[in-house]
């Protein structure tokens, strides 16, 4: 993924290895439990500065469809957050992007971002961004 439209350059296509996983792990004390599953986790990237991770499925609900299974900047706080997933949103138009929200505070930062709350069908919330057409 290359997100040349906004503002600040955003790129997130980057694959990362598991080595470098555990590098990112240990320098910024993550506090998601990031695995390396085979998974192809993307490093996000904005000018030449690494500043999160970002680990997608495909299909997950559907054609179409992009599960976020984990997301995490490294320097909170910053906007960095927000902007990672605009650039994501723009780069990935025309799908809809889901994600189970693990705090109050993170379901407030995807509701900002245009994330919306609903049943997943079992009775747990799932948030999802559907795009406008």
């Amino acid at each position: 993924m290359d997100n040349s439209k906004t503002t600040t350059q955003i790129k997130i296509d980057t694959h990362i290895s598991e080595e470098t996983l555990q590098i990112y792990k240990e320098r910024y004390t993550l506090t998601l439990p990031w695995k390396y599953v085979g998974k192809m986790i993307h490093l996000i990237e904005m000018g030449d500065q690494d500043i999160g991770l970002i680990d997608i499925s495909e299909g997950m609900y559907g054609d179409k469809s992009i599960h976020i299974d984990n997301f995490e900047v490294f320097d909170k706080s910053k906007g960095h957050g927000t902007a990672s997933i605009q650039a994501v949103i723009e780069e990935l138009k025309g799908n809809s992007l889901y994600l189970y929200a693990t705090n109050t505070e993170n379901k407030r930062f995807w509701e900002r971002n245009g994330f919306l709350p609903m049943d997943d069908g079992t009775g747990t919330i799932i948030h999802c961004f559907t795009p406008s057409e």
